[in-house]
């Protein structure tokens, strides 16, 4: 995922305002605690919203947040958990895991990533249309293209879920 995102360009931040080596936004850090309300809520900078959990791993800033490997490791695993016991299990999404849409096995790690990518709501149009509904993500990338690039990786350790791949 981190590879899809960034290349490896640990100090990229997109033209979305979307940084580091998994793309991670505002909304993100906001949903696991790090960020909060800043100075300029109309655009995504991560200029002053840092909050005291995010402090407390040392990240006050973009450049700190662009500079901390480890931190984005736990952020990312952090907002894994969160969509697994919100938008996965609040909405039914996990139901999905292992029946096939639109020729895609759906699995763990494919809704993962394409909620990731492409938002959480818009992975949910897609699989309760069938298939049929295909949003995309800012780019133009299919949600369909993201459920089966990223199909099949072992997603236990993250949600206890014996045979996420599947």
């Amino acid at each position: 995922l981190g590879y899809s995102e960034s290349s490896h360009r640990d100090w990229y931040v997109n033209p979305n305002g979307h940084a580091r080596y998994y793309q991670i936004g505002e909304a993100t850090l906001r949903m696991t605690g790090y960020y909060g309300p800043d100075s300029t809520p109309a655009k995504m900078d991560m200029l002053d919203g840092w909050t005291n959990k995010a402090r407390a791993n040392g990240v006050n800033s973009l450049q700190d947040f662009l500079g901390n490997y480890a931190f984005q490791e736990k952020v990312i695993g952090e907002y894994f958990t969160y969509l697994w016991g919100n938008n996965f299990e609040g909405s039914n999404l996990k139901e999905f895991i292992g029946q096939t849409i639109a020729g895609i096995k759906i699995t763990a790690s494919g809704l993962f990533a394409a909620s990731h990518l492409v938002g959480a709501n818009k992975v949910e149009t897609f699989l309760r249309s069938g298939g049929v509904t295909v949003p995309t993500d800012p780019f133009g990338t299919k949600v369909s293209e993201y459920l089966s690039k990223f199909s099949g990786y072992d997603m236990s350790p993250l949600i206890g879920m014996g045979n996420s791949s599947q």
